[in-house]
């Protein structure tokens, strides 16, 4: 199947697994902060965070999807001083994490 390149976005799914599970205070103060600090780098176009609900899968407690404009975009973000700030705030949620960049047709 061709993709049409004007179509194409480019996506970063993260998986994280903490030292402890977030309470909901936790994350009502998290995921405003994390989506600002993200939100903020040149090139992305959105951010979604969120808990982790499937019983199936519990090792894992919160998922972040994040679109870019294109792979340059993706490139400069992670050294960006914002990227660098968010990780930090996230450290206590990954103990463990899995990280996939993909393309998505649209």
């Amino acid at each position: 199947m061709q993709i049409e390149r004007n179509l194409v976005s480019i996506e970063r799914l993260i998986l994280l697994e903490g030292e402890r599970e977030p309470s909901e205070t936790d994350l009502q103060a998290l995921y405003p902060r994390f989506r600002t600090l993200i939100g903020a780098i040149e090139g992305v176009e959105s951010v979604r965070i969120g808990r982790n609900f499937r019983a199936d899968s519990q090792r894992y407690t919160l998922g972040v999807a994040i679109r870019f404009s294109s792979r340059a975009a993706l490139d400069a973000y992670g050294p960006h001083p914002n990227h660098v700030a968010a990780t930090e705030l996230m450290r206590p949620y990954m103990k463990n994490f899995v990280v996939v960049d993909f393309e998505s047709a649209d």
